[in-house]
């Protein structure tokens, strides 16, 4: 059984798709494949995206309102996986810790990184050398800088020996809530800003010099032209930015999975995290469905209002 068909019945979904590509490979005229080229060619990627992609969600869609844990038959439970979702003080503590992530590391990214591309943009000497080395970041695995970042915040580590040689006390970084979510967020800006570095220095490359050179007739305030000239003309590039750390960060899993499992306590544990844990773990498939069907609705809501306040559609236009 996957995904609670039986092989035979994923078999003759394979077969289906393959009869389908030979069929219209040798079976039909020259005539009728050339009008209905497209459609015959969209076929197998039409089955594919329903197999793999619409099926797997109406499934776990119905998971959420089972009770499974996979060992016995699944019980029908109505809303109860979202009634005792609601109930669950972990549930209330991993959407906290998820919106204060969000909150933080998303402005600081995308800022420093609008600042740092502004500032490398300029004629300035070794700016290749810099733009090389502030890319670096993105090229490591998040799971690899969390598992190196647990010597670099180790009692004993490199961190706390450089305190010491300026007089202060070691921190337990990893040990307490408020340093624990400080030092995941600080590396998660470390790693992403490059990202957004990356890409507003794009933007700006390719906006036209004789613009600039118009504006500076007017004025020789370089303050002035970046707030209202460069500032509306990469309005879009800041969008897209933000969406997209938004979206990521939202779902930020493998950082303090691999740093702090979500502790101490619950301190660092996100939302998916949480239903990780929750499906898992626990075990409990339907609980855990119900979870990620609420985020999935939260995110569409957060999107929409931000679509609606951000006015991102005149913004594309």
């Amino acid at each position: 059984m996957f995904l609670g068909l039986s092989v035979r019945v994923w078999g003759m979904a394979i077969g289906l798709m393959l009869l389908t590509y030979l069929g219209g490979r040798f079976l039909l005229s020259a005539k009728t494949k050339q009008k209905h080229l497209p459609t015959f060619l969209l076929i197998p990627s039409i089955l594919a995206i329903l197999f793999m992609v619409i099926y797997p969600l109406v499934y776990a869609f119905r998971l959420a309102f089972l009770e499974w844990h996979g060992f016995t038959p699944p019980r029908f439970v109505g809303l109860n996986n979202f009634l005792n979702m609601f109930l669950d003080y972990k549930f209330w503590s991993a959407l906290g810790v998820t919106m204060k992530f969000v909150a933080i590391a998303v402005p600081v990214e995308v800022i420093v990184g609008l600042l740092v591309a502004v500032l490398l943009n300029r004629q300035i000497r070794g700016k290749n050398f810099l733009r090389t080395l502030i890319t670096l970041p993105i090229f490591v695995c998040p799971v690899a800088l969390g598992f190196v970042s647990l010597s670099l915040y180790d009692t004993n580590g490199p961190v706390n020996a450089l305190l010491k040689i300026f007089g202060f006390q070691p921190i337990a970084w990893l040990g307490t809530p408020n340093t624990a979510l400080a030092s995941i967020l600080l590396l998660d800006i470390w790693q992403w800003t490059p990202f957004c570095f990356l890409v507003f220095l794009s933007g700006l490359q390719n906006l036209s010099s004789e613009i600039y050179e118009a504006a500076y007739l007017e004025t020789n305030s370089s303050l002035a032209i970046f707030r209202y000239l460069t500032l509306p003309l990469i309005k879009p590039i800041i969008a897209t930015i933000t969406m997209l750390r938004l979206l990521e960060t939202l779902k930020v899993f493998d950082l303090p999975m691999s740093l702090t499992k979500g502790g101490p306590g619950f301190a660092t544990e996100t939302y998916s995290i949480m239903t990780y844990k929750v499906g898992l773990r626990q075990f409990s498939f339907g609980d855990a469905s119900a979870r990620a069907f609420f985020f999935l609705f939260l995110l569409f809501v957060i999107f929409t209002i931000l679509f609606k306040i951000g006015k991102f559609s005149e913004i594309y236009e």
